[in-house]
């Protein structure tokens, strides 16, 4: 029962993740074709400075609650209001930082543009501290559907008031098209928080106070991952501002077009697919929090070792998808050839970017936060100096090179760390990538298919889904094909 449980919430939130996403994937398409690649430069620019914050006053206090409540059920609703507030406090802070600093940074590093843009999301940074607590809650408690739905309302109403603002504003420059949609963005935070407040209210009370030293317990667990996300996200947004003065001295006329192209088109389709890496992880992490405390170490290896099987399995067969129907895809959705190029080169990188995460949300959650700090350290330090070394003589392919090597180095290092947590041998890692050949198989019979399919005369769109239909049946096969060979020599 406990197994159909998991994979009910498993599929209830990658699907709706994987719905999520695609509102979000149409909604940036209907951006890109409003604003151009200009304005997603600008909207990414912007964004930048505000996920830095965002992950300041939600990433750690959200973990923390999610780990508490599932450690202690009996008073969970009772650490979530506490962490709400501290919560609230930190968002109201870092808003008001946010706010007076928009003029220096609108003066120095940032376009003039972004003054208004940054004050109109300053407000939002305290609702989406509230509602981070609260989703961690929800989920401690098995919760999934509360979650949903609380995502699915504040995403249909954000694109809905988006697209009412930006059509009645037709004509309208990119600077208030810009400021238009993050301004539907901040009441989409206020309609998100307002359905979480609902939801905790209706809950039932667990009829217990806080435990003794609640605040102090929150904050040694939240402390070492928002230092984490704190040099995470902050190198990020350094890399985010460096990225078009460095374009422009290799001698890019259109450096934030291409930086809009790559962030604003390339990377979210990239990553559409980790809805479901992201949800074997949420959905796990409760369980993986309790084993760790109970010291269950073989029952913790046997769980890990099914979550990762299904990642790396997953990740392998979205890479030859995406490799082979690169340009079909990108034609179809943003009629751009360079887009088609930039994901045919980043698509063999995805089993390394999303295995990445995973071992790096896991490593947070068994209580290896000081361990994931210094690698995040290392990590950032790694492309920044590849940044200042390989932008200026490369441009944009010196972006793709330190991608590359930043998701391979990181991969590896947090895979490392997290099979020794779990008590694994140095083979450990060795074994996991060998157990991975039907995968392998599955996944160059796709990519050849899916080649194929992009080599025929034949509409983009139509070649697309040709070779989703098909790549998707091969990789199934061949996957089954080699699982039963391999399970045939172990039975031998």
């Amino acid at each position: 029962m406990a197994r159909k449980s998991t994979l009910r919430q498993v599929a209830a939130l990658s699907s709706s993740s994987f719905v999520l996403r695609a509102m979000g994937m149409a909604f940036r398409i209907y951006l890109g074709q409003r604003m151009g690649t200009a304005g997603l430069g600008l909207n990414q620019l912007v964004m930048s400075v505000y996920m830095f914050a965002t992950l300041i006053c939600s990433q750690g206090l959200s973990s923390a609650v999610l780990r508490l409540c599932a450690e202690r059920p009996s008073c969970a609703k009772a650490i979530a209001l506490r962490a709400s507030r501290m919560a609230a406090l930190l968002g109201l802070a870092l808003g008001a930082a946010m706010f007076f600093g928009a003029l220096p940074l609108s003066r120095g590093p940032l376009e003039a543009e972004s003054l208004l843009p940054l004050r109109l999301l300053a407000p939002a940074l305290p609702l989406t501290a509230v509602s981070s607590c609260l989703r961690g809650y929800f989920l401690s408690q098995s919760q999934v559907p509360k979650v949903t739905a609380c995502q699915f309302l504040e995403q249909i109403f954000r694109i809905l008031l988006a697209i009412l603002l930006l059509e009645s504003h037709r004509g309208a420059d990119v600077y208030t098209l810009c400021c238009l949609q993050l301004l539907a963005m901040t009441i989409g935070e206020l309609v998100s928080l307002a359905c979480y407040a609902l939801f905790f209210l209706r809950a039932p009370k667990d009829g217990a106070s806080p435990p003794p030293g609640v605040s102090g317990k929150l904050c040694r667990i939240a402390l070492p991952i928002l230092l984490a996300t704190l040099v995470q996200s902050g190198m990020q947004t350094v890399e985010n501002l460096l990225i078009p003065p460095l374009l422009r001295l290799s001698g890019s006329k259109s450096a934030l077009e291409e930086y809009g192209l790559l962030s604003g088109m390339v990377m979210p389709v990239l990553f559409f697919p980790a809805a479901i890496p992201s949800a074997i992880l949420t959905v796990q992490l409760p369980a993986a929090v309790r084993l760790t405390a109970q010291g269950k170490k073989d029952s913790l290896r046997a769980h890990l070792r099914k979550s990762l099987g299904v990642s790396i399995g997953f990740s392998l067969f979205c890479a030859a998808l995406f490799c082979g129907l690169a340009q079909p895809l990108m034609q179809t959705l943003y009629h751009n050839e360079d887009a088609g190029s930039l994901l045919f080169l980043l698509a063999p990188l995805l089993p390394a970017l999303y295995l990445d995460r995973l071992a790096d949300g896991l490593l947070k959650s068994l209580g290896r936060q000081r361990a994931a700090l210094w690698m995040e350290l290392g990590d950032s330090l790694l492309r920044l100096g590849l940044l200042f070394v390989l932008v200026p003589r490369l441009g944009l392919h010196g972006l793709l090179v330190i991608t590359a090597v930043s998701a391979c180095a990181g991969c590896l290092c947090r895979m490392k760390c997290l099979l020794r947590a779990c008590g694994c041998g140095k083979g450990a890692l060795l074994r996991s990538a060998l157990g991975c050949t039907p995968s392998v198989l599955g996944g160059a019979a796709a990519l050849l298919v899916c080649l194929l399919c992009s080599s025929l005369p034949l509409p983009a769109y139509a070649a697309g889904l040709l070779g989703l239909t098909a790549g998707s049946l091969s990789f199934f096969l061949l996957y089954c094909l080699g699982f039963l060979l391999a399970r045939g020599r172990t039975c031998a």
